[in-house]
């Protein structure tokens, strides 16, 4: 049994990076043809921003935050819904909830986004151009929290060094005291704002950049040969942004209460969120250089 509390009481965790590449023009989160899921969702809201600003794109990094936000948002939504693909674009089964209670509560998505602080895309949630559910439901003794940090230190683990991040934001489902669920918990933060054009290169023209300059790139195929992109190509390359971000996912219970009747439901349930974490924020593309 000590054995078992042991090492039950050590959190899951998961921490790996991610991409997005925006076109600061259009509003588009690459790969849009086919898109992967949070490039649908983020160029959804993209694109009804810039139709009320009437403005190219400042991806400044409290822009880009408030896109994670929404990405956070719509992932927690992606859980309990089945998403079909007609609706979406991809197919995925809800993840069952344990018992928790025998009551749900309804949730608008709005209210979820709006709990992180001012968030520029909230109105948009409901805007007829986004194929986005207006609310989920929960088991109503579980609760949403969200949390903005800036320039601060943030504990990823609980007996670890802290992490430094310039601006975060985390969505966090927590547990009554009663309940084996302590707290599973998503992290997103921004690591890096560069130029678009050598990775786009690379995902959409198999080629890998050796010079970027303001008039022209020079790249290299795959078979080695150099191309050369100037003019009107290379202007619609300058619209894209590189922005770089890490997730950390973590996942805690109170071990003690392992003669609890869902204890087994919790810990499959609480796997089963990790999984859908990994697959949702971490898009499978190949990179050939």
């Amino acid at each position: 049994m000590s054995i078992g509390i042991l090492y039950l009481s050590k959190p899951i965790i998961f921490e790996t990076s991610a991409f997005l590449l925006i076109n600061k023009d259009s509003g588009i989160v690459y790969p849009i043809h086919p898109s992967i899921e949070y490039s649908a969702a983020g160029t959804a809201v993209l694109q009804a921003y810039l139709r009320d600003t009437k403005s190219p794109l400042t991806l400044d990094e409290y822009l880009i935050l408030d896109l994670l936000e929404v990405f956070l948002v719509d992932w927690l939504l992606s859980t309990t819904l089945f998403k079909t693909k007609m609706l979406s674009g991809f197919a995925r089964p809800k993840i069952v909830y344990p018992k928790f209670g025998k009551g749900y509560r309804e949730l608008k998505l709005r209210a979820i986004l709006a709990g992180f602080g001012e968030n520029r895309f909230t109105k948009y949630l409901q805007d007829k151009h986004i194929t986005m559910f207006s609310s989920i439901k929960l088991p109503e003794k579980l609760t949403i929290a969200r949390q903005r940090y800036k320039n601060e230190r943030i504990r990823l683990e609980p007996h670890e060094n802290s992490t430094q991040a310039r601006i975060t934001s985390e969505l966090r489902i927590e547990g009554l005291a009663s309940s084996p669920l302590k707290s599973f918990r998503i992290v997103l933060y921004i690591t890096r704002i560069t130029l678009g054009e050598p990775l786009l290169l690379r995902l959409e023209y198999n080629c890998r950049s050796v010079a970027v300059g303001p008039d022209r790139i020079e790249c290299v195929d795959k078979n080695g040969r150099l191309i050369l992109i100037t003019g009107k190509e290379r202007e619609k390359l300058s619209s894209w942004v590189e922005i770089d971000f890490s997730i950390a996912i973590l996942a805690e219970i109170r071990p003690y209460l392992f003669v609890h009747p869902v204890f087994g439901e919790i810990l499959t349930w609480l796997r089963d969120l990790c999984l859908r974490a990994i697959d949702y924020f971490t898009p499978k593309l190949s990179v050939l250089f």
